[in-house]
């Protein structure tokens, strides 16, 4: 269990890095997330995440 929390939490920070390497204004970084919680939308709430 801990090497998928570690593997999720170091995919996670890489996101978030390339967001921030884009030098866009963290509204862009934002709406990255928003769009992707969208597109995961299913897959989150069959694994129960909500």
């Amino acid at each position: 269990m801990d090497a998928v929390i570690s593997l999720r939490m170091e995919r996670t920070r890489a996101m978030l890095a390339a967001w921030q390497a884009t030098g866009d204004a963290p509204r862009t970084g934002i709406l990255s997330f928003i769009h992707m919680l969208i597109a995961k939308r299913t897959k989150l709430t069959d694994s129960g995440v909500r």
